[in-house]
């Protein structure tokens, strides 16, 4: 272990100061949020019945997909590349600013059990929003996954990315139906980005206009809403990662996530689907 935590040490030397120390201040906090979470899940053993708050749920699986991050972010770290320095410390201070805010959320001073509190319902909804639009800002990340409803609404998600206007030059929104085929959801994204290849019928052809189409249009973000199964978007036409083009997948299954390779993967807040509007 001390010959791994010395080979560690020396490849932050040659990536310099201040990301060893950042990375290392990080761990810290994170060490610290880790044994918050094993304090609240020992209190949630002995609920007597009660039923758990929502804000607590939430709280513990955000917790458990930045420890998920963070192994990633270690093991690129240690694969980095002297001219990815600037790059990864900028992850590492957006992290520490989300790790930060868990551990302001940790202390839950009106209880983890069931006593309905307004102020509590929405709080985690905002924090939601922010960690998206972090990393949404990430330019190594243009795959991200949204799990525990059957796709958050049109209205709230598509708006509070298209109120981000300074960054994003195009979001779109396309519901995603049980029995979509290859064909329709090139259809229905057609429809959705104001193209017509109505006269076109060859799959691979509709795919070369959309990713032309896509490719044209700057930043962007397209939402696939209600994913229910593994979906080939290099089939369908969708040029993830090519001139600033970012997809979410929103999905009842986080196993369908992990199987679209999204590279973050996120739990949607209940209030997410039960208020709509825009949020701060």
């Amino acid at each position: 272990m001390d010959a791994v935590q010395g080979i560690v040490k020396g490849v932050f030397k040659c990536l310099g100061p201040d990301l060893e120390d950042n990375f290392y201040a990080l761990q810290r906090k994170l060490e610290l949020l880790t044994s918050h979470k094993d304090d609240v899940e020992e209190e949630l053993k002995y609920s007597g019945g009660k039923k758990r708050k929502r804000v607590v749920e939430d709280w513990l699986n955000n917790v458990e997909d930045i420890i998920t991050e963070f192994e990633t972010l270690h093991r690129e770290v240690l694969c980095c590349k002297f001219y990815r320095r600037q790059n990864l410390t900028e992850k590492v201070e957006m992290m520490t600013k989300e790790v930060t805010e868990l551990l302001e959320q940790s202390d839950f001073p009106n209880g983890l059990f069931h006593e309905f509190d307004v102020s509590l319902r929405f709080r985690p909804h905002a924090s939601y929003l922010r960690r998206l639009f972090r990393i949404l800002r990430d330019d190594d990340i243009s795959r991200i996954g949204i799990w525990g409803l059957d796709g958050p609404s049109e209205t709230t998600l598509s708006n509070n990315l298209s109120n981000e206007s300074t960054f994003f030059d195009h979001v779109d929104h396309v519901r995603v139906s049980q029995e979509s085929s290859i064909y329709k959801l090139q259809s229905d994204i057609a429809h959705a980005l104001k193209l017509d290849f109505s006269c076109e019928n060859d799959e691979g052809k509709r795919a070369n206009i959309l990713s032309e189409a896509f490719k044209r249009r700057g930043r962007s973000v397209l939402i696939l809403d209600g994913v229910r199964k593994q979906i080939n978007v290099g089939k369908i036409g969708i040029p993830i990662g090519m001139n600033g083009c970012k997809l979410i997948i929103t999905s009842r299954s986080k196993e369908v996530c992990r199987q679209m390779d999204c590279q973050r993967i996120i739990k949607a807040n209940s209030a997410l689907s039960k208020k709509r509007g825009n949020y701060s």
